[in-house]
């Protein structure tokens, strides 16, 4: 179920739109890391929900394209029928970016960035359910693109410039314990592109 709606304003090039959505999945397939091991594995979820909703501010000029968001959204709790333990556990998103063009000598400049909130579940660590989940963490790329003609393009960028790779997990036991970590990316790249279209 998805709910959408949208408001140019009269006096600026900005739109801002709103959302929510509640989505329920029967039998998914996840990504699951056992217990004292690194080693990942594909597992069936019997039941998935999430629940939450989004806010995005969007400038579009001559020149300059940005835009900014925020997401609140809820993961439903497989061990929700313990007293303790709620139906949803919510984390923050926060995502930002920016393009400017300039017309001569014809190079865009682009910016991404993410903020990923805190993540956090109930588990069943030691026959003991807990609060368990990793930190938030931030990640930036940049992107330059430089023109040549109509049909040329050459771009260089670099991903994941903070060169986040890997956070603290949080919770009690195993692979969650208090001072372990946990992947979430490769380190910092850079990268270049070359964008040949062809005319008929």
């Amino acid at each position: 179920i998805n709910l959408d709606a949208a408001h140019e304003l009269n006096q600026v090039p900005v739109t801002l739109s709103v959302s929510a959505f509640y989505n329920e999945i029967n039998d998914g397939i996840n990504i699951l890391t056992p217990e004292g091991n690194s080693a990942t594995t594909y597992v069936n979820i019997s039941t998935n929900k999430t629940l939450g909703g989004n806010f995005r501010a969007d400038y579009k000029g001559n020149s300059l394209n940005a835009g900014v968001g925020l997401s609140h959204i809820g993961r439903y709790q497989a061990l929700r029928d313990d007293d303790n333990v709620p139906d949803f556990v919510y984390a923050t998103e926060v995502v930002a970016r920016s393009q400017y063009t300039f017309n001569q000598p014809r190079l865009t400049l682009s910016a991404f960035y993410k903020y990923t909130g805190p993540l956090k579940r109930y588990s069943l660590v030691e026959e003991d359910i807990r609060l368990v989940g990793q930190d938030g963490f931030h990640t930036l790329d940049f992107n330059t693109t430089k023109s040549f003609g109509t049909s040329f393009r050459v771009g260089l960028g670099i991903r994941n410039a903070l060169n986040v790779t890997r956070i603290n997990s949080t919770g009690g036991g195993g692979v969650h314990s208090g001072g372990d970590s946990a992947p979430v990316g490769f380190g910092r790249s850079y990268f270049l592109t070359l964008n040949y279209q062809f005319k008929k």
